[in-house]
């Protein structure tokens, strides 16, 4: 998530808590305890989807060494109603039952190898937990599919739930005969009767619990070949239209090319399946061999090269997994980063070399970069490795540090050893502990011996220690000769120097254009560096200390550099560095060294001239938002109705000026409806609406509508209310079904507001996880400030009234 306020993030929590108590959760303590006595986990087991709307059936074989039975053994299970336990062949009735577990008493285990055979009803859920059901209100066809990160394995089997007790499993599903059913591994047969198929799956290699998975209901199946491993695409049927097949199976098999040769290991796995789901809580997911993806990446109208991206992206960092993180496996989720950083860095890195995508950098730095820059500087930023004491803390860490600033640092990582080291070093790491598991001196150990240098020090101060460093540069110049430059590193709430390897850039013009002239590679190795250049070198126009942005760290731009930025950015070259220098004048303007007017001057003279698309999506959202939740200078200085009006009239003329259809006309129509406020453009927004208004083209897809409703929600238009009735009429799609709910929050109504927070709240709520995100996301959009201070004594008085176990 890239843009969103923090009161978003907070209903986010409590979402979470509301969903599932946190009494039980498997702590560290009791797993590091558990993995010292059980070990040669397996599972067998019968999954009956034919037992209604409300719950499956379940059977389930474990079989495992036991070192010794001093001690109850722990096997984790929720919203499993258990019929019948067998351990060793006999009957168990004096278990010890809790919330997410279930304790076999130690007199029924012995030394040696173990069986424990378990019967059960598990209940279907709608929260994204466990095995998440669908039905699709267009078609009534159901859909069902497991997402079990971090700890949810165990809502649909009863099983030793975490990460490093890898097992094989054994599997067979009873269901529908006209589904079609996916897991790790291939059906090795199926047997059809009247109405129902059995699917028989071949055994896994071993694995996490929560790598595992199950997929069912009537999907629309694409197939391809990425050499000699079979690939398959996915899609529930009344959403297929909207996919793009052969940009999806190229991506993948670009992605399979590219990791088989830099990781020297080839693909551990016998098959590759992508499932697009409805309703899903993330992003992607990178079960073994079958990846869920959320349909959020499909649009029902044009999509831009950039979308097409962010969906590339997607693909390549969930192949990644297959490697790092599937093949080998953190032991425990204090090292979450390890999978997400290194997936992040990867698909960066494999776009940039194996697809048409190559400046995959850039939206690096605009994406993961910057999400965790916000994150770094906030209260509840913590270090990249990090303490999880149990699995319900795991959920915590999913954020811009696990995956932003662990990414960065391992670009950071890669340009210190040297990239030919740093590959030499994974493909040591994946031969020596394939299909095992791993804590983060393994890792690090790799890449240290094959860079033949000591990284004891450099981890402990980027991987234990939060905040980004601020990175300053001056320079002196006499006669039109540079005589002196020096870069300084400083960090108020953190002290410790950190070294820093990045590349500095002088810029230098003539008159029409203005280049990196000069770079040269540094190593920082002290808080202060004074930098020397060949004798005789002409004095710069500005001076650029991250010039490759392989550095973590926010830039302040000197005098001399930022009065070239205000005055020539237009003339600057390359669009990695203009979006830097453009991002440094936003961070400066948050930090106090650089006045909004200055800035809001900087956008109106940029934004008519520039033509390059990247550029452009980050100066729009740091001037008027790239979402209805994000902050910017609008919003900063609402104050300023000229700014407003100014906004509003430049991205409406831009609009006209575009070429008709293309990329950058969709991107100023969604920026100036996002922006508009006044009564003038909101006369515009209802015209396009009923068609009175068209823009060449440029169709109004449903999508696009539903942005159009949402902004005159916004603003409290009267007809807000019955415009939404009638389009949720004509949009009757889950999709329609989300845009309503969200659009219907966004009212500013504050008594409507409290009605929808107590239904997010409510653990017994008919509202789906995803219905109630939607909810969340049009609750309070910053337009609406006043209503978020006056909610404020509502939402912590909730607080107040809730303990832990809410």
């Amino acid at each position: 998530m890239k843009f969103c306020s923090a009161l978003f993030l907070f209903l986010i929590s409590i979402q979470a808590f509301s969903a599932e108590t946190t009494t039980d959760a498997l702590t560290r303590e009791a797993a590091e305890k558990r993995s010292k006595v059980v070990s040669e986990v397996s599972y067998k087991l019968s999954i009956n989807l034919n037992q209604g709307d409300e719950f499956f059936g379940g059977k389930s074989e474990i079989r495992f060494f036991l070192k010794s039975p001093l001690s109850d053994l722990r096997v984790d299970s929720t919203d499993l109603k258990i019929s019948e336990l067998l351990v060793n062949h006999q009957g168990v009735t004096d278990q010890v039952i809790h919330l997410r577990s279930f304790e076999i008493p130690k007199k029924y285990l012995k030394e040696g190898l173990n069986e424990i055979q378990i019967s059960y009803l598990g209940k279907y859920n709608h929260g994204g937990l466990g095995l998440h059901r669908f039905q699709d209100p267009l078609d009534k066809a159901v859909y069902i599919y497991s997402m079990f990160e971090p700890f949810d394995a165990n809502r649909m089997f009863p099983c030793f739930d975490q990460p490093d007790l890898k097992a094989e499993m054994e599997l067979s599903v009873h269901a529908p005969k006209t589904w079609q059913i996916v897991s790790t591994t291939l059906p090795q047969r199926t047997t059809t009767d009247k109405e129902s198929k059995e699917w028989v799956f071949k055994k896994t290699p071993k694995l996490s619990t929560y790598l595992y998975s199950l997929h069912a209901g009537p999907y629309k199946v694409f197939t391809d070949k990425a050499g000699s491993v079979p690939i398959r695409l996915m899609v529930r049927k009344s959403m297929a239209t909207y996919v793009n097949v052969a940009d999806w199976f190229q991506i993948t098999k670009q992605g399979f090319q590219f990791f088989n040769d830099y990781f020297s290991y080839p693909y551990p796995f016998e098959k590759y399946d992508q499932v697009i789901v409805p309703e899903f809580n993330m992003g992607a997911m990178e079960n073994v061999a079958a990846v869920t993806f959320s349909e959020n990446y499909l649009k029902r109208g044009s999509i831009t090269k950039e979308e097409r991206e962010s969906l590339a992206n997607t693909i390549l960092h969930e192949m990644a997994h297959m490697w790092f993180g599937n093949l080998v496996t953190m032991r425990w989720w204090n090292d979450l980063w390890l999978n997400e950083s290194f997936a992040s860095y990867m698909a960066s890195l494999a776009l940039t070399r194996a697809t048409e995508f190559k400046e995959a950098w850039i939206s690096f730095y605009a994406d993961m970069k910057k999400w965790a820059y916000w994150q770094d500087q906030i209260s509840t930023t913590h270090p990249i490795v990090a303490p999880i004491e149990d699995t319900d803390q795991a959920f915590t860490n999913f954020d811009g540090i696990t995956y932003g600033k662990g990414a960065a640092v391992m670009k950071q990582l890669s340009y210190f050893v040297g990239e030919a080291q740093f590959k030499i070093g994974l493909q040591s790491y994946f031969k020596k502990f394939a299909y095992k598991n791993t804590v983060v001196t393994d890792f690090v150990g790799e890449i240290a011996k094959a860079g033949q240098t000591d990284l004891t020090d450099w981890s402990r101060l980027w991987l234990t220690q939060a905040t980004p460093d601020l990175l300053s540069s001056s320079f002196i110049c006499d006669q039109g000769l540079l005589k002196s430059a020096s870069l300084r590193i400083e960090n108020p709430r953190n002290q410790n120097f950190r070294p820093h390897s990045l590349q500095v850039a002088l810029l230098s013009g003539d008159g029409t254009k203005i280049t990196a002239s000069v770079t040269k590679s540094e190593i920082l190795k002290s808080s202060e560096q004074k930098l020397s250049f060949a004798p005789e070198t002409k004095c710069p126009e500005g001076l650029f200390p991250n010039f490759d942005d392989s550095a973590y760290a926010k830039l302040k731009l000197d005098p001399i550099t930022l009065k070239t930025v205000q005055d020539r950015f237009v003339q600057i070259q390359g669009t990695h560095l203009r979006m830097m220098l453009a991002d440094s004048l936003w961070e400066m303007l948050r930090d106090q060294n650089f006045k909004i007017k200055d800035y809001q001057q900087f956008v109106l003279g940029l934004l008519p001239l520039e033509q390059d698309f990247k550029i452009l999506t980050e100066v729009i959202s740091t001037t008027s938002g790239g979402g209805h939740n994000s902050f910017n200078s609008i919003f900063y200085f609402a104050q300023d109705p000229n700014f407003q009006k100014n906004i509003e009239d430049l991205y409406f003329s831009m609009i006209q000026k575009s070429k008709p259809g293309s990329d950058l006309q969709k991107l100023w129509l969604e920026s100036w409806i996002g922006a508009t406020q006044t009564a003038e453009a909101l006369v515009k927004v209802q015209d396009l609406l009923r068609g009175k208004l068209k823009i060449k083209s440029q169709k109004i897809d449903q999508d696009l509508r539903w942005s159009l409703i949402g902004r005159l929600a916004r603003v409290g238009h009267p007809k807000a209310l019955t415009l939404i009735e009638t389009e949720a009429k004509k949009d009757k799609s889950s999709r329609g079904e989300g845009n309503a709910l969200s659009v219907r929050a966004a009212i500013p109504d504050l008594e409507a507001k409290k009605k929808y927070f107590a239904e997010i709240t409510n653990k017994d709520s008919k509202f789906s996880s995803d219905q109630k995100r939607s909810l969340m996301q049009g609750l309070f959009p910053n337009n609406q400030s006043d209503l978020r201070v006056q909610f404020a004594d509502h939402y912590f008085e909730f607080l107040n009234q809730h303990d832990s176990s809410f």
